[in-house]
This record gives structure tokens, C-alpha cells and sequence, in this order.
């Protein structure tokens, strides 16, 4: 009979120990999926495919956006990204609630309002934007001048060389 109580009380902490860990995994991979477009987005993956954006895809890190002869946005999350005509970025690190972007041509709005769970961090020209809550405009005017417009507090640092 001790043997039996043994074996339950080792099967229920084996299963619970096992439920944590499965829980707290999906946890930390956040699905962003693609809930609006407007406009066409070219996508290439990290694999090298590419693509025009579709409603429901779900973006990933290292995922290149680029948008055609037309300003562009895509929502997800009731988070918006709005892409100048000719702009992109790339998706370097999405994790629990933090979206690393590397803002690479053109103009760039993130409009994150709605959501304050999830933060951002852009990197442009070596240049990381962080902390900022509402939104946050930036266009590249050439290869190393940029314009920085946040709608509230915002930390800015460069990249130590």
C-alpha cells in the first residue's frame, strides 16, 4: 500500500511539473497574427520566401516587410504599423512582450496605443529606441540622418562601438 501512495503522489508531481512547464512555454512564444492590411507588403522570410502579406499570417522573427509605390500599414494586436511608400523593416526578435525592429528605408509609424502589454525596441542606423508607450514616427532622410517623432516619453541610445 505504501508503494501505491508512493507511485501517486511521484505520477501527480511528474504531471504538474509537466503542466507548468508546457504552460510557461507557450507563454513565451507570442503569435503575432496579421489582423488588417491595406496596401501591398512584400515579405520575405528567414528561409528566403517571398511573398505579399496576407490577412492572418503570422509574423516571425526575422521576417523582411516592404511596401510598394504605396503607403502601407498592417494591424495586429490592435497594434498598427504604417510603412511609407517604399519603406521596410525587419523583424528581429519577437518575444513574450517585446518586439525588436530594425527600421532599414523609407518612414515608419507604430501606433501602439491600444495595447500597452506589448513594447517595442527599433534599432535604426545603430541607434536603439526604446520605452516609448504610444506611438513613435521615424524616416530616414539619407544614410545617416534620421528623424525621431515620439508621442511620449521615449529612451534613445546608440550602439557603444
Amino acid at each position: 500500500m505504501f508503494k501505491h501512495r508512493l507511485y501517486k503522489i511521484k505520477s501527480r508531481f511528474f504531471f504538474f511539473t509537466l503542466l507548468i512547464f508546457i504552460n510557461s512555454y507557450y507563454a513565451s512564444s507570442k503569435d503575432l497574427i496579421v489582423k488588417e492590411i491595406k496596401n501591398e507588403i512584400k515579405i520575405i522570410d528567414k528561409y528566403g520566401n517571398n511573398f505579399f502579406l496576407k490577412q492572418n499570417y503570422i509574423l516571425k522573427n526575422g521576417d523582411f516587410l516592404q511596401s510598394t509605390d504605396k503607403n502601407s500599414y498592417l494591424v495586429f494586436d490592435k497594434i498598427k504599423i504604417c510603412l511609407g511608400k517604399n519603406s521596410s523593416i525587419k523583424i528581429n526578435r519577437i518575444k513574450l512582450n517585446l518586439i525588436s525592429l530594425e527600421h532599414r528605408a523609407g518612414s515608419l509609424l507604430i501606433n501602439n496605443q491600444e495595447n500597452n502589454k506589448i513594447n517595442f525596441q527599433v534599432d535604426i542606423f545603430k541607434n536603439m529606441i526604446l520605452n516609448f508607450k504610444n506611438g513613435l514616427y521615424t524616416k530616414q532622410i539619407n544614410k545617416t540622418q534620421f528623424i525621431i517623432r515620439s508621442f511620449s516619453r521615449a529612451s534613445f541610445k546608440p550602439y557603444n562601438n
